[in-house]
């Protein structure tokens, strides 16, 4: 038999992966006992009801280790395993059961020391995934660690289909949460809504300040309250986009292809951007929850409008899940199959547009590119140059990119970004103009790499738009590309000008007192 000790006050999470592997089990005709905080609502035990037992409050962790053997033995049970999970529980509960005979198997995604002869963590940290339990726990303890060991309910690792997202929003934040703040968000949703954009909100057995989300709902017909569910597999499949807390849902959103907003409200959902992307999510926003209500609504419906975009993005993840762990953690316990060796995956390379080199290339910018560009546009060497000099925040940058209508470039060497250029078409006064500009992704950028781009840039829009005349605003305090433009053919404009008046228009930001309104025009093309 399967002996659990699970911390279920904090929150379902730890109680729900738990409840999946020890499904699995049973499955396998295991018996498993599930020593638990408080009884968790009917609705979620399923087929444990008699499995569960309420261990005593007011216990040292020693003492909590003797009462269960002490309620096992009693019972006539012995174990084979003990599986624990919870943040509560230290290294003294693992020795406390630890014995030559009874494997100790822990569930974790914190990578905190142990003394277990299994440890389960199903994060992903890229290349260090690995890693994260080097000296941290005995040579000899066998390590399940990356996505494919998440536990997950049997739904997830069903053959997906490709049906049709719904123009609909899924929130939920877990087993819990307070409700106020994005109560509010979708208060703004509802009552600003033009396309009868449905809601479903996922409402937990620990949630609070919910009144006013029933209020709503009784108001709102699109508007669903569902509680009481055990697997959430239904709605995500079916949802144009989920917004939520990320924890065990970034691994169910994987599992369905499901895009997704999320934001962070514990220390287990802190995750590196590269680490999210490469699992498909490109979406999370640690703070959202810190924007005004109106600004995080407007940027789920832009979202959701382009949701056929937004979910390729998904769909390129690198990192698949399958939603097979349970299962698979279950075999591997049980002593079927085992292997320590894990391949990581490999960011698929984009064609490149242009070679200027073996090392040099030049690429269209792709959705992929969403956070990368905001990084370099954000960083602190770039913006006092620019017309609009303070940081972009993602709800504002999100917006922006599914509506800009540039054509924009990535410089590469060897696949490391160096720097962005774009360029874009406007007609003012029955005339072509073309605005553009480049910003640095590198501290490897030099005259050179800003020079070929610039060269490439004019020549490439000659040949599109041979009447077009270039317009740029320039920092007076950027001699480097004050000097990389006069070279490139770019005059100084008189106050007054049509392109001068031109580019007061398009650049309303940009102070003739601290920039220099420049122009290239189409007979200078060359």
């Amino acid at each position: 038999m399967i002996a659990f000790r699970i911390d279920s006050l904090s929150g379902l999470g730890h109680f729900m992966r738990c409840k999946w592997l020890a499904l699995a089990f049973k499955e396998q005709g295991i018996t498993t006992t599930l020593f638990l905080d408080n009884q968790p609502e009917t609705q979620l035990c399923e087929k444990l009801h008699q499995d569960i037992v309420i261990v005593p409050a007011g216990l040292t962790e020693t003492q909590q280790a003797a009462w269960c053997q002490e309620y096992l033995a009693d019972a006539g049970l012995t174990p084979s395993h003990w599986v624990i999970d919870g943040y509560k529980f230290s290294r003294q509960w693992q020795l406390a059961v630890k014995t030559p005979q009874v494997q100790v198997v822990v569930v974790d995604d914190l990578a905190r020391v142990h003394e277990a002869d299994w440890v389960i963590d199903a994060k992903w940290q890229g290349g260090e995934t690995t890693q994260r339990y080097d000296n941290k726990v005995a040579d000899n303890t066998k390590l399940l660690l990356g996505p494919e060991y998440a536990l997950l309910a049997p739904q997830y690792g069903q053959p997906k289909g490709h049906s049709e997202r719904q123009n609909s929003l899924l929130f939920s934040l877990g087993g819990g949460g307070d409700w106020s703040v994005l109560t509010e968000v979708i208060s703004y949703l509802l009552h600003h809504d033009s396309e009868q954009l449905m809601i479903e909100v996922i409402i937990g057995p620990y949630a609070t300040s919910t009144q006013k989300l029933r209020q709503l709902s009784e108001k709102f017909s699109n508007l669903h309250l569902i509680t009481g569910e055990n697997c959430l597999y239904q709605y995500y499949v079916r949802c144009g986009l989920f917004v939520g807390a990320l924890g065990t849902s970034l691994y169910e959103l994987a599992a369905t292809q499901t895009s997704a907003v999320t934001f962070s409200i514990a220390d287990n959902q802190l995750n590196n951007q590269q680490d999210l992307e490469q699992l498909g999510h490109y979406f999370h926003i640690s703070d959202l929850l810190n924007n005004p209500a109106y600004e995080v609504a407007n940027t789920l419906s832009t979202l959701l409008h382009h949701r056929m975009r937004v979910n390729k993005l998904v769909q390129s993840a690198v990192v698949k899940v399958d939603g097979l762990g349970a299962r698979r953690v279950c075999s591997m316990l049980l002593g079927n199959h085992y292997s320590q060796k894990q391949e990581l995956p490999k960011d698929p390379s984009a064609p490149a547009y242009i070679k200027f080199s073996p090392e040099l290339t030049l690429r269209p910018v792709q959705d992929t590119d969403i956070n990368r560009y905001l990084n370099a546009r954000n960083r602190p060497d770039n913006a006092w140059r620019m017309t609009i000099t303070k940081q972009i925040n993602q709800l504002q940058h999100y917006r922006w990119w599914f509506a800009n209508q540039r054509a924009s470039f990535v410089l590469e060497s060897e696949g490391e970004a160096l720097l962005y250029v774009w360029h874009q078409k406007c007609e003012k006064y029955d005339q072509q103009y073309l605005i553009g500009g480049w910003f640095a992704a590198s501290d490897k950028v030099g005259f050179v790499h800003a020079q070929l781009v610039l060269d490439w840039q004019l020549k490439e829009t000659a040949k599109l738009w041979p009447q077009a005349h270039w317009l740029a605003v320039i920092n007076k305090e950027n001699k480097f590309v004050n000097l990389l433009n006069q070279r490139a053919g770019f005059i100084a404009l008189t106050d007054g000008s049509p392109e001068f008046e031109c580019i007061s228009e398009l650049f309303p930001d940009a102070k003739p007192e601290q920039f220099n309104f420049v122009a290239k025009f189409a007979d200078n093309n060359t």
